[in-house]
């Protein structure tokens, strides 16, 4: 905390001189005098030409820079279809008026020419230009995911930097939901319907502190362009003779200040796999007692249905509100024929199972948001947020056990089970933000209060008698609410032009109460944290660029986690809840360096306490390894990664990236200290081809490497590594209207085993393995006008802080 007053009193108290701020604003004409609007300007040094800043001419032609250190720079306005016009302003310069004249006989070869990055750098994040990727064609936002440069994605969740505990938001709002709900609806997200993906390493004060390794931010695509327009999209393609189909249909309408925009989409198709389990009992001489082995093949089938619709209404630079609402249906079956053998080795004794298990869910999803956004003046700005999101999950499960012994000889009837499990979540959020320059200082600060209520209701019934009864043993309600009150304040300041610094601190106050109605048992828990985080930039000349920067994050628990009740999985795997769970805090500093924009490297140290530990625990008497969840243990993870972006010829961009870390664990179990460690490393390869004006090619490679333990563990899992090999071609034709993408996938599957003095596992998934698909866009309405808005980059594209 010291450090965090140090700081702040060093962003605050430096020498008056340090602050010499500029501001410089004018207007975007036409020869006729008519403003215009999203016209890209750009502010460079007049020294060297390098740039600064860029914005874009709101809808009455205006521009402005706000913050600039003093000096002379020159104005470069730009815009489809219009002669370029730079000017000179020395010092403090409002009130410019730039005239662009049309340019009719340049437009059409422009228009072909304008081209999006598909790696941007901003502050703390990496941007990842999804409209630039051919291969995405038929895929689902998961599978995007994994695409991503340092990212990693299995059966267990989401993995950033080496860390798992990754926060997902979808256009900057968390989605309340446990890993594996999280991995199912963005399985049931269409890639389409994704512009940008934000990774975000180290987020600022203003982000949520929830996530132990970063956010993983999904921008999804919004149209603002004045006049009716939007795209169509129709993709079907096959998984090792499994079809899938989908339609996606985007459009909005602007006209002067009212903009209505509405999406739907559509998914149907199927899926499989291959699981293996194996689970080992050992004595005290380390060996094997018992053991336990099932293989399944699951089958899958599912389809999604969303709807999206809103409008936005106002002038952007003084009051704007708007109101969005999203719904969306998803069923989902699964066919599991499984087949198990348990040995006892000390009794001699053999039994085989078979199990037949119909699955499945349907989940009803609605968001709505209600926003005011008020510009008071050029230097300050309010932003009043209302979230309401209710989530739905029905699951069924109908399950047929049969056991033989060695004579493949049945031992028992059929064991006949039936589980329904309603989920519903309410989540409301209320949040407020306002920005403001004071003195060249740019303060951002804001408050929120978020309630979540989620009703858990598990009902098992039996088979006996050749009627169903209830499974009292099994049957479980529980009902979670959780209350946080958040408020943050940072601040961002330029000394000079080569220095920058930003610090800002974030409280969180939460609320926990659960109550397990079956055994009448509740509890209830609650508690404060202060999340700090700084960032320091240096720019030593025009190219290279350093930051270091500092963030403390939580990881909660998730309600599943806190349910204290046995869920079983099936007859001989099941998991116990620990309401005793505390959150997990993770203190992370990082450096970076980039080169030209092209190269960026990046070395990180984190540190973890009270980390939240599945674990696997031996029964002794039933022979069974069942599942839980303690604070056991304290990881320090080293990470290190390098980006490189570049159109290293005209016909040819290349994007490479690769990561590597190591983790040193210190676990306590059963008055036990166990000391673990061990690492991993992956990389990417992502090359875009233009043939033509009008073709283009992509080819892709990733590879998440295993984990490669130092010593003998006990609780970190040993997955294989992971590959994914994806290509595609795309092309445009009728006047660029229309956009064709082939595309074929291939993905590896995984095994994860662990090993202690007492037990040891080992598991294999392979799921859809050799994908096909072929996707086609039309885009229909206005098309030219505001593209170079929609294409240009943001205002801190291609820098680093």
């Amino acid at each position: 905390m010291q450090k965090l007053i140090f700081l702040l009193g060093l962003l605050f108290l430096l020498p008056a001189h340090c602050f010499a701020q500029e501001t410089i604003s004018g207007t975007v004409k036409d020869s006729s005098g008519k403003p215009i609007s999203t016209v890209t300007v750009s502010l460079l040094k007049t020294s060297d030409s390098s740039w600064v800043r860029s914005a874009v001419s709101g809808d009455d032609g205006s521009f402005s820079f706000n913050d600039i250190p003093k000096g002379d720079y020159v104005v470069d306005a730009r815009l489809i279809g219009y002669i370029a016009n730079v000017v000179a302003v020395k010092g403090v310069s409002e009130n410019i008026v730039i005239v662009l004249q049309k340019n009719d006989k340049t437009l059409k070869e422009v228009t072909v020419s304008a081209k999006k990055p598909l790696i941007e750098l901003s502050l703390g994040k990496t941007i990842i230009n999804v409209d630039g990727m051919i291969s995405t064609a038929g895929n689902n936002v998961l599978e995007l995911l994994k695409k991503s440069p340092g990212i990693n994605v299995d059966n267990n969740g989401i993995t950033m930097a080496g860390k798992g505990g990754a926060m997902v938001l979808i256009d900057d709002k968390p989605t309340y939901l446990s890993t594996q709900d999280l991995i199912e609806y963005l399985k049931g997200m269409s890639a389409d319907e994704v512009a940008q993906l934000e990774l975000i390493t180290q987020p600022s004060a203003k982000y949520d502190a929830e996530g132990n390794s970063g956010i993983i931010n999904i921008k999804t695509k919004k149209g603002k362009r004045d006049g009716l327009n939007g795209t169509v999209t129709a993709s079907a393609g096959a998984t090792l003779a499994r079809p899938y189909e989908e339609v996606s249909f985007q459009s909005n309408y602007k006209i002067k200040k009212l903009n209505l925009f509405a999406n739907a989409s559509y998914f149907n198709a199927q899926g499989f796999a291959d699981w293996k389990d194996v689970e080992n009992l050992k004595d005290n001489n380390s060996n094997i007692t018992s053991s336990y082995s099932e293989h399944s093949h699951p089958v899958e089938e599912f389809s999604t249905e969303q709807i999206k619709a809103g409008f936005d209404y106002g002038d952007p630079n003084k009051t704007q509100f708007g109101l969005n609402q999203m719904l969306s249906y998803h069923p989902n079956r699964n066919d599991l024929p499984t087949s198990s053998i348990q040995r006892d080795y000390v009794n001699a004794d053999t039994t085989f199972g078979s199990r037949m298990i119909h699955e499945g869910f349907y989940r009803q999803n609605v968001a709505t948001n209600l926003y005011v956004d008020h510009q008071f003046s050029k230097e300050s700005k309010l932003s009043i947020n209302a979230d309401y999101l209710y989530y739905y999950k029905k699951e069924h499960q109908d399950i047929t056990s049969n056991t033989y012994n060695a004579q493949m000889i049945p031992t028992a009837d059929p064991v006949l089970n039936n589980t329904v499990i309603p989920i519903t979540n309410n989540i409301l959020s209320l949040k407020a933000d306002y920005n403001i320059i004071l003195k060249g200082v740019k303060i951002e600060s804001g408050i929120k209060s978020s309630y979540v209520t989620v009703d858990y209701n598990n009902q098992y019934n039996e088979h006996i008698n050749n009627t169903w009864i209830p499974d009292t043993t099994q049957t479980n309600h529980f009902i979670y609410k959780e209350n946080t009150n958040a408020a943050y304040v940072q601040g961002n300041k330029s000394f000079g032009s080569n220095w920058q610094a930003q610090a800002g601190l974030r409280a969180e106050n939460t609320n926990i109460e659960g109550h397990q109605l079956v055994h009448d048992t509740k509890f209830t828990q609650s508690y404060t944290s202060l999340f700090p985080t700084a960032f320091v930039s240096y720019k030593a000349d025009s190219n290279n660029q350093f930051e270091v920067n500092y963030g403390r994050r939580i990881a909660r628990p998730g309600y599943g986690m806190l349910n204290p009740f046995i869920l079983y999985s099936f007859e001989y795997n099941y998991t116990k809840g620990n309401p005793y769970l505390l959150p997990q805090y993770t203190n992370n500093f990082e450096i970076k360096h980039s080169y030209k924009n092209k190269l960026v490297t990046t070395a990180s140290y984190s540190y973890t306490s009270d980390v939240i530990s599945n674990i696997l625990v031996p029964d002794d008497t039933t022979h069974i390894i069942y599942q839980t969840n303690q604070n056991i243990a304290r990881t320090e993870t080293i990470h290190a990664s390098i980006l490189y972006d570049n159109n290293v010829k005209k016909w040819l961009d290349l994007t490479l990236s690769g990561y590597c870390f190591f983790n040193y664990n210190r676990s306590s179990l059963n008055n036990t200290q166990i000391n673990t460690a061990g690492g991993g490393y992956g990389f990417s390869i992502h090359s875009r081809f233009n043939f033509s004006k009008k073709w283009a090619g992509e080819c892709n490679y990733h590879y998440g490497g295993p984990y490669y333990p130092t010593t003998s563990l006990q609780i970190t899992p040993n997955p294989s590594a992971i590959q994914d090999v994806s290509a595609g071609v795309s092309g445009t034709f009728w006047h660029d209207t229309t956009t064709i993408r082939l595309s074929f996938e291939d993905q590896s599957g995984y095994t994860q085993s662990q090993n202690s003095a007492t037990y040891s596992t080992n598991s294999s998934f392979r799921a859809n393995t050799f994908a096909l698909s072929m996707a086609l866009t039309y885009n229909f309405g206005k098309q030219l006008e505001n593209k170079r808005h929609r294409e240009s980059a943001p205002e801190e594209a291609g820098r680093m802080y």
